[in-house]
């Protein structure tokens, strides 16, 4: 075999590699009351990449009329193994002016590289430390 042929074969296993490193984004979520959202809601990840850290946003979408504007929030991350990290993050939802109906979005960083060291289902479970009016959905994207 030629050396270009050796290379060439040298570098597709490596792409097929590094592809299979690469989980891509994943996004878990649940409805919330908008009338009043106060108790714990569980997300649910598989996850199967052991390999890579992931950057973890929280999403909100709400309302216009959002009350408070501003909400102090407990994030649980669960292990399949059953260890519990808990943050506790503060998340300011921007005024909106016009009021046309449609429900609006607001991230926040939730973590960086956070490894994801073991197989199989994580839980975060995301509690309001008051009651929010106005969020219609709750989610943890996984990037």
């Amino acid at each position: 075999m030629s050396t270009e042929g050796r290379i060439l074969i040298a570098m597709l296993a490596t792409a097929a590699t590094l592809a299979g490193c690469m989980s891509g984004t994943q996004t878990v979520a649940a409805d919330v009351s908008p009338e009043g959202w106060s108790e714990p809601v569980v997300l649910r990840h598989f996850n199967s990449d052991t390999l890579s850290a992931a950057n973890l946003t929280l999403s909100l979408r709400h309302s216009a009329a959002v009350l408070p504007a501003a909400g102090s929030f407990i994030i649980e991350r669960l292990s399949p193994w059953g260890e519990i990290r808990i943050d506790t993050m503060m998340v300011d939802i921007p005024p909106i002016v016009s009021n046309t109906g449609r429900l609006h979005e607001t991230t926040v960083a939730a973590g960086i590289q956070v490894p994801f060291a073991e197989a199989g289902e994580w839980r975060f479970t995301v509690t309001p430390l008051q009651t929010m009016q106005g969020i219609w959905s709750v989610a943890i994207e996984i990037n």
